[in-house]
């Protein structure tokens, strides 16, 4: 057995969507000067590698608490993607995706995560695609980029119409592309909102 961690680390350097809140990671107290530690953080609840649940765009959609902890938790199938500006159904063709299969679609984009065109150059799902994701009832789609679309976000829409969740900002999907028999963990905060940030990790 072994654990492959797909989390972006939350620090004071972490880049932000430029349509959310800049990060703020602070001490409060220092062992040195108070005999105590601790710290305040302000953020986006879409923070680094975090999941979108339906309420994120669907007028009365489910909040992350309303599912239960086994939908965080599955088989995953790695799809490569690697520099695909656009993410189609061919690329699913003789895979084998079951209902309630987590499907992660590695692209390598996770590299440009502190650059400055991270949020605008990634790449897109197309509808075809996610409509077949749909057909297939999986339960969670995953990818190393920021926004599975762009506005006016119509795959956000599809997937999460559909109570398909969305985990975005993985990394290290390259660790996974070639594996088999993944259990994937994807473990929100237990808070009620429409997203939170998220610790992924892959057991293979």
């Amino acid at each position: 057995m072994k654990l492959i961690d797909l989390t972006w680390t939350i620090d004071s350097k972490m880049p932000t969507h430029p349509l959310d809140i800049p990060l703020s990671l602070q001490p409060t107290v220092t062992v040195e000067k108070d005999g105590v530690s601790n710290h305040n953080i302000s953020c986006s609840m879409h923070i680094g590698t975090h999941i979108d649940a339906p309420g994120h765009f669907i007028l009365h959609g489910k909040s992350i608490i309303d599912f239960p902890l086994s939908a965080f938790i599955g088989n995953a199938v790695v799809i490569n993607a690697t520099n695909k500006s656009s993410i189609g159904v061919s690329l699913l063709e003789n895979i084998i995706i079951e209902k309630n299969d987590i499907v992660l679609f590695y692209t390598g984009f996770d590299k440009n995560f502190y650059t400055p065109n991270y949020f605008t150059g990634h790449p897109v799902i197309t509808p075809e695609c996610a409509r077949y994701l749909i057909d297939k009832q999986v339960k969670m789609v995953g990818i190393d980029f920021p926004s599975v679309d762009q506005a006016p976000y119509a795959i956000h829409t599809l997937l999460l119409g559909n109570d398909i969740l969305i985990i975005e900002n993985l990394t290290n999907l390259d660790q996974l592309v070639t594996q088999k028999n993944i259990t994937l963990y994807a473990i929100p905060l237990k808070i009620d909102a429409h997203g939170a940030p998220a610790r992924v990790f892959a057991m293979i």
